[in-house]
Protein backbone atom coordinates (compact mmCIF):
# COMPACT_ATOMS: atom_id res chain seq x y z
CA UNK A 1 0.00 0.00 0.00
CA UNK A 2 2.67 2.47 0.92
CA UNK A 3 4.46 1.79 -2.53
CA UNK A 4 1.13 2.27 -4.35
CA UNK A 5 0.89 5.80 -2.15
CA UNK A 6 4.45 7.00 -3.11
CA UNK A 7 3.79 5.51 -6.78
CA UNK A 8 0.75 8.21 -6.93
CA UNK A 9 2.92 10.82 -5.35
CA UNK A 10 5.31 10.76 -7.99
CA UNK A 11 2.86 10.66 -10.65
CA UNK A 12 0.93 13.37 -9.24
CA UNK A 13 4.19 15.72 -9.00
CA UNK A 14 5.34 14.71 -12.68
CA UNK A 15 2.11 15.71 -13.61
CA UNK A 16 1.88 19.24 -11.36
CA UNK A 17 5.82 20.10 -12.73
CA UNK A 18 5.41 18.73 -16.42
CA UNK A 19 2.43 20.84 -16.78
CA UNK A 20 3.88 24.00 -15.03
CA UNK A 21 6.75 23.71 -16.81
CA UNK A 22 4.71 23.60 -20.36
CA UNK A 23 2.58 26.68 -19.16
CA UNK A 24 5.96 28.57 -18.65
CA UNK A 25 7.20 27.65 -22.13
CA UNK A 26 3.58 28.45 -23.85
CA UNK A 27 3.81 32.17 -22.05
CA UNK A 28 7.35 33.00 -23.29
CA UNK A 29 6.41 31.31 -27.21
CA UNK A 30 3.29 34.23 -26.81
CA UNK A 31 5.86 36.51 -26.33
CA UNK A 32 7.82 35.19 -28.66
CA UNK A 33 6.00 35.01 -31.03
CA UNK A 34 3.67 38.18 -31.05
CA UNK A 35 4.54 41.41 -33.34
CA UNK A 36 6.98 44.38 -31.98
CA UNK A 37 3.67 46.23 -31.07
CA UNK A 38 2.60 43.73 -28.53
CA UNK A 39 5.08 42.41 -27.08
CA UNK A 40 5.25 45.76 -24.58
CA UNK A 41 1.72 44.74 -23.49
CA UNK A 42 2.08 41.63 -22.71
CA UNK A 43 5.95 41.45 -20.96
CA UNK A 44 4.75 44.19 -18.91
CA UNK A 45 3.36 43.76 -15.49
CA UNK A 46 1.33 46.19 -15.61
CA UNK A 47 -1.44 47.35 -18.19
CA UNK A 48 -0.65 49.47 -20.94
CA UNK A 49 -1.96 52.47 -21.44
CA UNK A 50 -1.42 52.80 -25.17
CA UNK A 51 -3.92 52.71 -27.32
CA UNK A 52 -2.17 51.37 -30.55
CA UNK A 53 -1.48 48.26 -28.31
CA UNK A 54 -4.97 47.29 -27.88
CA UNK A 55 -5.58 47.89 -31.77
CA UNK A 56 -3.03 44.87 -32.36
CA UNK A 57 -4.76 42.79 -29.56
CA UNK A 58 -8.33 43.64 -31.46
CA UNK A 59 -6.50 42.47 -35.52
CA UNK A 60 -4.91 39.53 -33.60
CA UNK A 61 -8.84 38.30 -32.48
CA UNK A 62 -10.09 39.13 -35.99
CA UNK A 63 -7.33 37.59 -37.21
CA UNK A 64 -7.91 34.56 -35.29
CA UNK A 65 -11.52 34.34 -36.82
CA UNK A 66 -13.30 35.98 -33.60
CA UNK A 67 -15.77 38.96 -34.49
CA UNK A 68 -17.97 38.63 -31.44
CA UNK A 69 -16.67 39.56 -28.14
CA UNK A 70 -18.75 38.95 -25.28
CA UNK A 71 -18.29 40.35 -21.69
CA UNK A 72 -19.21 39.55 -18.32
CA UNK A 73 -20.43 42.19 -16.73
CA UNK A 74 -19.96 42.20 -12.67
CA UNK A 75 -16.26 41.60 -11.24
CA UNK A 76 -15.29 41.39 -15.12
CA UNK A 77 -15.97 44.27 -17.14
CA UNK A 78 -16.04 46.19 -13.90
CA UNK A 79 -14.41 45.64 -10.75
CA UNK A 80 -16.97 45.16 -8.01
CA UNK A 81 -20.30 42.73 -7.98
CA UNK A 82 -23.43 44.80 -8.17
CA UNK A 83 -25.23 41.63 -7.03
CA UNK A 84 -28.35 43.53 -8.85
CA UNK A 85 -29.06 46.14 -6.03
CA UNK A 86 -27.18 48.97 -7.85
CA UNK A 87 -28.41 51.95 -5.83
CA UNK A 88 -25.92 54.50 -6.81
CA UNK A 89 -25.59 56.51 -9.98
CA UNK A 90 -24.15 55.34 -13.34
CA UNK A 91 -21.65 57.42 -13.36
CA UNK A 92 -20.51 56.15 -10.19
CA UNK A 93 -20.35 52.70 -10.93
CA UNK A 94 -18.69 53.30 -14.41
CA UNK A 95 -15.60 54.41 -12.13
CA UNK A 96 -15.13 50.62 -11.46
CA UNK A 97 -14.56 49.89 -15.09
CA UNK A 98 -11.35 48.61 -15.77
CA UNK A 99 -8.51 49.74 -17.22
CA UNK A 100 -8.09 47.04 -19.95
CA UNK A 101 -11.92 47.22 -21.18
CA UNK A 102 -11.42 50.99 -21.20
CA UNK A 103 -9.15 50.58 -23.62
CA UNK A 104 -10.13 47.00 -25.41
CA UNK A 105 -13.51 47.88 -26.31
CA UNK A 106 -13.44 51.04 -27.98
CA UNK A 107 -10.44 48.99 -29.78
CA UNK A 108 -12.58 46.12 -31.13
CA UNK A 109 -15.24 48.07 -32.51
CA UNK A 110 -12.73 50.34 -33.96
CA UNK A 111 -10.82 46.81 -35.39
CA UNK A 112 -14.41 45.90 -36.88
CA UNK A 113 -15.33 43.56 -33.48
CA UNK A 114 -18.59 43.61 -32.23
CA UNK A 115 -18.87 43.79 -28.57
CA UNK A 116 -21.65 42.62 -26.22
CA UNK A 117 -22.01 42.83 -22.72
CA UNK A 118 -24.25 39.53 -21.44
CA UNK A 119 -25.03 39.84 -17.75
CA UNK A 120 -26.94 37.67 -14.70
CA UNK A 121 -27.96 41.30 -13.36
CA UNK A 122 -31.48 42.56 -13.89
CA UNK A 123 -30.54 45.52 -13.99
CA UNK A 124 -29.50 46.41 -17.84
CA UNK A 125 -30.92 49.79 -17.49
CA UNK A 126 -27.95 50.17 -15.56
CA UNK A 127 -25.64 48.56 -17.27
CA UNK A 128 -26.24 50.60 -20.36
CA UNK A 129 -25.92 53.97 -18.18
CA UNK A 130 -22.49 52.40 -17.24
CA UNK A 131 -21.20 51.67 -20.74
CA UNK A 132 -22.57 55.26 -21.80
CA UNK A 133 -20.69 56.78 -19.27
CA UNK A 134 -17.48 55.09 -19.59
CA UNK A 135 -17.10 54.94 -23.55
CA UNK A 136 -19.76 57.70 -24.77
CA UNK A 137 -23.21 57.48 -26.42
CA UNK A 138 -22.14 56.14 -29.90
CA UNK A 139 -19.50 52.72 -28.46
CA UNK A 140 -22.25 52.44 -26.29
CA UNK A 141 -24.92 52.52 -28.94
CA UNK A 142 -23.35 49.59 -30.29
CA UNK A 143 -22.95 47.17 -27.51
CA UNK A 144 -25.92 44.79 -26.76
CA UNK A 145 -26.40 44.38 -23.18
CA UNK A 146 -28.17 40.67 -22.47
CA UNK A 147 -28.92 40.22 -18.75
CA UNK A 148 -31.98 38.56 -16.60
CA UNK A 149 -33.97 41.65 -16.95
CA UNK A 150 -37.44 39.35 -19.18
CA UNK A 151 -36.60 42.09 -21.88
CA UNK A 152 -35.72 39.31 -24.69
CA UNK A 153 -35.86 35.61 -25.19
CA UNK A 154 -33.81 33.46 -27.26
CA UNK A 155 -36.04 30.97 -29.37
CA UNK A 156 -33.25 29.33 -31.66
CA UNK A 157 -31.82 25.85 -31.77
CA UNK A 158 -28.90 26.33 -29.34
CA UNK A 159 -29.09 25.52 -25.76
CA UNK A 160 -29.42 28.87 -23.26
CA UNK A 161 -27.15 26.91 -19.81
CA UNK A 162 -24.94 29.34 -18.71
CA UNK A 163 -24.20 32.30 -21.30
CA UNK A 164 -25.16 30.50 -24.08
CA UNK A 165 -28.52 32.09 -24.85
CA UNK A 166 -27.47 35.47 -23.59
CA UNK A 167 -25.03 35.12 -26.36
CA UNK A 168 -26.79 33.55 -28.75
CA UNK A 169 -29.46 36.49 -28.12
CA UNK A 170 -26.78 39.38 -28.84
CA UNK A 171 -25.51 37.74 -32.24
CA UNK A 172 -28.98 37.29 -33.30
CA UNK A 173 -29.74 41.50 -33.28
CA UNK A 174 -25.90 42.17 -33.88
CA UNK A 175 -26.31 40.34 -37.72
CA UNK A 176 -29.90 41.42 -38.32
CA UNK A 177 -28.45 45.29 -37.97
CA UNK A 178 -24.94 44.26 -39.63
CA UNK A 179 -25.62 41.69 -42.43
CA UNK A 180 -22.65 39.83 -40.88
CA UNK A 181 -22.66 36.35 -39.68
CA UNK A 182 -21.69 35.23 -35.93
CA UNK A 183 -21.41 31.88 -35.20
CA UNK A 184 -20.25 29.97 -31.58
CA UNK A 185 -16.75 29.04 -32.97
CA UNK A 186 -15.96 33.32 -33.56
CA UNK A 187 -17.67 34.37 -30.28
CA UNK A 188 -15.04 34.98 -27.55
CA UNK A 189 -16.63 34.98 -23.95
CA UNK A 190 -14.08 36.24 -21.25
CA UNK A 191 -16.10 35.73 -17.96
CA UNK A 192 -14.95 35.56 -14.37
CA UNK A 193 -17.11 32.51 -13.48
CA UNK A 194 -15.44 29.34 -14.65
CA UNK A 195 -18.92 27.57 -14.85
CA UNK A 196 -19.83 29.91 -17.55
CA UNK A 197 -16.75 29.24 -19.58
CA UNK A 198 -16.87 25.86 -19.10
CA UNK A 199 -20.28 25.56 -20.53
CA UNK A 200 -18.98 27.78 -23.47
CA UNK A 201 -15.86 25.73 -23.96
CA UNK A 202 -18.18 22.32 -24.01
CA UNK A 203 -20.31 23.83 -26.67
CA UNK A 204 -18.51 25.43 -28.79
CA UNK A 205 -17.68 28.71 -27.94
CA UNK A 206 -14.01 30.24 -27.42
CA UNK A 207 -13.61 31.30 -23.68
CA UNK A 208 -11.19 32.68 -21.02
CA UNK A 209 -11.47 32.95 -17.36
CA UNK A 210 -11.00 36.15 -16.10
CA UNK A 211 -9.09 36.36 -12.87
CA UNK A 212 -10.06 39.62 -10.77
CA UNK A 213 -7.01 38.85 -8.32
CA UNK A 214 -4.97 39.41 -11.41
CA UNK A 215 -6.60 41.80 -14.42
CA UNK A 216 -3.24 41.94 -16.36
CA UNK A 217 -3.21 38.48 -17.50
CA UNK A 218 -6.19 39.23 -19.61
CA UNK A 219 -4.28 40.37 -22.41
CA UNK A 220 -1.55 37.46 -22.21
CA UNK A 221 -5.11 34.96 -22.03
CA UNK A 222 -6.35 36.53 -25.49
CA UNK A 223 -2.92 36.31 -27.25
CA UNK A 224 -3.20 32.26 -25.72
CA UNK A 225 -6.62 32.21 -27.99
CA UNK A 226 -4.87 33.59 -30.98
CA UNK A 227 -1.66 31.54 -30.71
CA UNK A 228 -4.01 28.50 -30.39
CA UNK A 229 -6.02 29.15 -33.12
CA UNK A 230 -2.53 29.92 -35.53
CA UNK A 231 -1.20 26.49 -34.45
CA UNK A 232 -4.59 24.43 -35.01
CA UNK A 233 -5.05 26.18 -38.24
CA UNK A 234 -1.62 25.19 -39.87
CA UNK A 235 -2.14 22.04 -38.60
Amino acid sequence: FLLRAEGRFFFFFFFFFFFSAMSTTMAMDVVADADAGLKGLLESPKLSDNYNDYLDLAAELKGAQVNLLAVDFDCTLISTHTGGQWSYSCEELAAYVRDFFKLMIPAAIETGLHVAVVTFTPQTHLVHGVLKAAFGADVAAKIPVRGDDKSWEYRGDGVCCGKQGHMASAAEELMVMHDIHIERGTTLLVDDDISNVRLALEHGVRAILFKPDSPEDIARDIRFVCVNYKSMSSS
